[in-house]
């Protein structure tokens, strides 16, 4: 097997439909995009590529990337990501760890590559120009085993510790099936509008068309998104709730009809803005993680109405795990296991050891990290995460209804004296005070987001600005 066959069989089936669409407009068709993966792989062969061989990949989003990717997995090699913005010495870690013979960068990957020795001594560095000067011959899809890594994604993760988040080639088809069914991605013809790089794979995959987005939120891009998404018929959209709150801000998606929110917490009062602008789409929340993608899928107009019954800030309502999800909710936090959790992370040991365990029926665990309660309906409810009290978590809820935002979070130094942190926290002092007596000190600081979703309160990162953590 070769989960690349699905393009293969694809790309021939509808050669000539929209497959990609750049984040800056240009457009490639299935064909196009085959016609690049084939030379991509007969430059590689001639550089004695074997299966089994890796590469570093340090190029943006664009039909470079893809055709990379589909080449080197079709040959039976492997894919590196990995974060560029960590720490040079743990990059190299990671290097050393997986040894690819292959490094494909733009100029500017370049760079960022001349900076860790380990990168600088890998064999052969390629330009993505230079790929295409490969013959174009037949295309191939090299029969592997189900267990052949086919994307390995090197993340610091919340320790700072680098996770190799290993996507096997069998589970990338496992995990394919399970967004499918669950997100409805085969019930619309039009484009999926795209900001994270797997959903990309998955739509090819199908044989779905991608518009990607810039990866520079900028009042010129949405406003380009605007005409975009009708010139290419966009229906479907995945994001984080920093990016749709984006939308409804600066744009206006004419030819939507589904919309999964997930990544972060999701106010309320931003769900109810998008029934209001979006009265006839659909709208779902995902609940899952990087490792096991999705574990819940709701509804989000009725979550909005049960989180908002419990006065919550967020929509914490999740709803019932898919079906393919079996779970042990322990007392510091959820356990999943499914056909689409991510096996063991590579040369990991550590963290290995925290968050994954195998079962007598051979099947991984996952640790979610998170605190789930279950009500008597067996509905799951967000509870926060698990090195965070409950009672803190559900404080943080209360703060923000009062405040009317999430801008802050609670810390609790090593005396446990609890402290407020947040933007603007003066104006409302006295009342939070009054109603959050065991609040001991507040502290004004601008929040820090996450750089993945740009919603999610970097806590660690804002501590280590204060010198509190």
């Amino acid at each position: 097997m070769n989960c690349i066959d699905l393009f293969a069989q694809k790309s021939l089936e509808i050669k000539d439909q929209l497959a990609f669409v750049s984040p800056y407009g240009t457009a490639f068709s299935f064909s196009d995009l085959r016609e690049r993966v084939m030379r991509v792989q007969s430059y590689l062969l001639d550089k004695n590529f074997k299966s089994g061989d890796s590469v570093l990949i340090a190029i943006d989003v664009s039909i470079d990337l893809y055709s990379t990717v589909i080449a080197v997995m079709g040959l039976g090699g492997t894919i590196i990501l990995v974060e560029p913005w960590m720490p040079i010495k743990k990059i190299s870690e990671v290097i050393k760890s997986v040894s690819p013979k292959f490094f494909v960068s733009s100029l500017v990957g370049n760079i960022w590559g001349l900076r860790v020795p380990e990168i600088r001594s890998i064999p052969h560095w390629i330009r993505p120009s230079s790929l295409l000067s490969g013959q174009k011959n037949e295309l191939i899809c090299e029969a592997v085993d189900e267990k052949t890594p086919g994307v390995i994604t090197f993340t610091s993760g919340t320790s700072g510790t680098p996770k190799g988040v290993v996507r096997e080639q069998g589970y990338l088809l496992r995990q394919f099936s399970v967004l499918k069914k669950s997100l409805h991605f085969d019930q619309y013809a039009g484009s999926d509008l795209c900001i994270f790089a797997n959903w990309a794979l998955l739509n090819l995959a199908q044989g779905r068309p991608t518009v990607f987005f810039p990866a520079k939120w900028s009042k010129k891009n949405f406003n380009w998104l605007e005409q975009a998404s009708k010139t290419y018929n966009i229906e479907t959209l995945t994001c984080g709730p920093a990016f749709i709150k984006n939308i409804l801000q600066e744009t206006k998606l004419h030819n939507i009809k589904d919309i999964h929110i997930g990544g972060a917490l999701t106010p309320c009062k931003l769900f109810e803005d998008v029934f209001k602008t979006y009265p006839d789409v659909q709208v779902s929340q995902v609940y899952g993680s990087s490792e096991v993608e999705p574990v819940c899928t709701i509804d989000a107009r009725p979550a909005v109405t049960k989180s908002k019954e419990r006065n919550f800030y967020h929509t914490l309502y999740l709803g019932k795990p898919i079906e393919e999800i079996s779970f042990e909710n322990k007392s510091d936090g959820m356990w999943v296991t499914g056909p689409h959790v991510c096996p063991f992370y590579l040369n990991n040991q550590k963290e290995n050891e925290l968050n994954k365990r195998k079962d007598e029926q051979n099947r991984v665990w996952h640790f979610m990290g998170d605190r789930i309660q279950i009500d008597s309906d067996q509905d799951w409810w967000y509870s926060g995460r698990s090195q965070m009290s409950m009672d803190d978590f559900f404080m943080e809820q209360n703060l923000y209804n009062i405040l009317g935002n999430d801008l802050a979070f609670i810390h609790r130094n090593s005396n446990n004296q609890i402290m407020l942190i947040g933007e603007n926290l003066k104006s409302t002092q006295i009342i939070l005070k009054q109603k959050f007596p065991q609040i001991d000190s507040f502290i004004d600081s601008k929040i820090i987001k996450d750089i993945r979703h740009r919603a999610r309160i970097d806590r660690k990162a804002i501590l280590a600005k204060l010198k509190l953590g």
